[in-house]
Formats: C-alpha cells, structure tokens, sequence
C-alpha cells in the first residue's frame, strides 16, 4: 500500500518539473545563447504544456490516489465492471489453486 503511495506522489511530483521546469530550461537556453533562430512552433507546443499543466495534475490526482478514481469509476459505472472481473479472477484461482491441491494429494 505504501509503495503504490511512494509511486504516485513520485508521478505526481515530476509532472511539474516536465510540465514546467523543461519548457522554462529552454527558453532560458535559448535566451542565454542568444540564438537568431527561435522555432515558434516549438515555443507554441512548449507554452501549450504549460498551460496544461493544472489540468494534467489534475487528472493525474484523480487517477493515481486509490479513493478519487474508485468514486470516478462508481460514477461511470465501470466498478461493476471491473469487481465481476475481479471476483472472476479470484473465483478461477481458487478453484485452480484447489484443484492442484486435490492432485498433489
């Protein structure tokens, strides 16, 4: 449980530093270098990811923390779903893990 935690709060704490720290890394190379030649294409997708970066945060909270995306899937009903398939998968092992057991007997 721990370790699912560590890696969400990793996740969640690098979507800043590529959403914000790379673009910003390279306006400020680009600055430094003093380059005649800026690219408004890249500089038009690099600002896009900043600006995006509330909203991927935001998604990503939702999706990576245990009790927001069980309530995000009970409200599209997509829980049923995916408890029948678990109770499935939990049902074939026992009788799998049964079944060997009778035969190792």
């Amino acid at each position: 449980m721990q370790k699912k935690f560590f890696v969400s709060l990793c996740v969640q704490m690098m979507i800043p530093v590529l959403a914000i720290a790379t673009p910003w890394g390279y306006f400020a190379f680009a600055m430094v270098s003093e380059s005649k030649f800026i690219n408004p294409e890249l500089n038009n997708f690099l600002f896009a990811i900043i600006s995006s970066h509330g909203t991927i945060s935001s998604i990503s909270l939702l999706l990576l923390t245990q009790p927001y995306r069980k309530y995000i899937l009970e409200l599209a009903g997509i829980s049923k779903i995916s408890r029948n398939l678990t109770h499935s998968i939990v049902s074939k092992r026992i009788v799998s893990v049964s079944v060997t057991a009778i035969r190792q007997q």
